[in-house]
């Protein structure tokens, strides 16, 4: 079997190729935690540690485990979205990629940073210079839209108290569909397509880990969920989530200790940051003493939307409308729900909303009436689903039991505007992605409310 470079603790013994999460390169030769900070913070020298580490992973032959082909081909071939593996999945492969780093650089407690788009909506500089440098859709010193990456965008995803909202849908395996949460189908997939455009690496699922701003953007991710559960937020508690799949193609080494046979690490392994050796900057040392509570995965009751399929509105050629009729009895849990201090979820899940490359779709939930136009700064807006493409000709995978998008939202905040009335609306506007401006290609939706406690 083949081996990585030898072991720092071990003597001196191979470790097997596979294993990247032993305790060694996990913690650094301290054995202690070692803190992810924002790129733009770090000194010049911190920064172009990063670029020395791309440059030798690109310098590597492309057969090696550790070369840059090899480590963006792991992207191309199991990476999943639209399901509730998107976070743990990656969080897996920053991981392995994090580890790869240190051995580029010869230093066991090199820890990698992350692009915080929120504060620095423009791509670093050191983007633009070798070798960094990477064919993509913007320009030097264009800034990502804040209704997708802004401070009130984030808080709202933060304040998320479900999962399933925050974390995208349940599913029975890593190619299997499941549907895709805000975070997942707003602003990560916002940040793709921007940068990338329509023909650079990062707008494509395949191609996307070959840009090397794409390690950053994914660690940003990883902290904003690891900053969700410090606010009290739990990961799935459910053996479907926590251990029924693996992590494909991450495995333990050949005989950890208790283990007798090599497994793929599960979702259960890397939940949580600190038992991995690491925080963010953002994050205390400990984790913090705040109440935790598990929302249900299954809905409480639910009620399917009639489709509507005329809308005058200010833009009618620009969006399509579904109106719920909602019950005496659900409208009363719908209320309370959206009161504040409600214990209850609700969850709008969105079907039919077929994307192009370079599309989105903005979602509105209203009492009364339809949204009549596009407004990135209204309080009904539940998000924006954008488009992250699969690339003709790319290889790599595809996933499996291909089904129409769905999409969820956490719709408690939304429900809160307005007196209620007997119907409510899902308005949804067909944008351009990069512009954000409405476009002439109408949606045609199939709404659900979940209540869930």
């Amino acid at each position: 079997m083949g081996v990585n470079p030898l072991c720092a603790r071990s003597g001196g013994r191979p470790r097997p190729r596979r294993c990247f999460f032993s305790r060694c390169w996990r913690q650094g030769a301290s054995g202690q935690s070692v803190v992810r900070r924002e790129f733009s913070s770090l000194a010049v020298g911190e920064r172009e540690r990063y670029a020395t580490a791309v440059r030798r992973l690109k310098e590597k032959p492309e057969e090696d485990p550790e070369s840059w082909k090899s480590l963006s081909d792991i992207h191309a071939n199991h990476c999943p979205h639209g399901n509730w593996y998107f976070l743990p999945w990656h969080r897996a492969y920053l991981l392995k990629f994090e580890q790869a780093c240190r051995h580029a650089l010869g230093d066991p407690s090199y820890a990698l940073p992350y692009w915080d788009w929120t504060k620095h909506p423009a791509l670093p500089a050191e983007f633009w210079r070798e070798p960094l440098i990477h064919g993509r859709g913007i320009r030097p010193g264009d800034r990502l839209d804040p209704s997708a990456v802004g401070r009130r965008k984030i808080d709202q995803i933060l304040r998320y108290r479900d999962f399933v909202s925050f974390g995208s849908r349940p599913s029975t395996g890593l190619k299997k569909p499941g549907g895709s949460g805000t975070f997942e189908v707003d602003t990560h997939n916002y940040v793709h397509g921007r940068v990338g455009g329509e023909t650079g690496d990062m707008g494509h699922v395949e191609t996307s880990a070959r840009d090397p701003i794409f390690w950053l953007h994914h660690a940003n991710i990883d902290r904003i969920w690891a900053d969700w559960n410090d606010l009290g937020r739990l990961n799935p508690t459910a053996p479907a989530w926590r251990t029924a799949v693996g992590l494909d193609p991450f495995v333990h080494s050949a005989n950890p200790p208790g283990i007798a046979d090599a497994r793929l690490y599960n979702p259960a392994d890397v939940d949580v940051v600190r038992s991995l050796g690491y925080r963010y900057d953002t994050q205390t040392p400990d984790a913090p003493d705040v109440r935790r509570r598990e929302v249900a995965l299954s809905p409480r009751e639910g009620m399917q939307a009639s489709f509507s399929p005329t809308f005058a509105g200010v833009e009618p050629r620009t969006a399509t409308s579904s109106r719920l009729q909602p019950p005496a009895a659900f409208r009363e849990l719908l209320r309370g729900a959206a009161a504040a201090g409600g214990e209850k979820v609700v969850r709008l899940k969105v079907e039919g909303v077929e994307l192009k490359a370079g599309q989105a779709a903005a979602v509105y939930l209203n009492w009364g009436s339809p949204q009549e136009k596009f407004d990135a700064e209204s309080p009904s807006l539940l998000g924006i689903a954008t488009a992250f493409p699969h690339k003709e000709g790319a290889g790599g995978h595809a996933m499996t039991d291909a089904a129409p998008p769905v999409l969820v939202f956490e719709a408690n905040e939304a429900l809160s505007v307005g007196r209620p009335a007997e119907n409510l609306w899902v308005t949804v506007f067909t944008l351009d992605a990069a512009t954000r401006r409405p476009v002439a290609r109408l949606a045609r939706p199939s709404a659900q409310l979940e209540v869930v406690e």
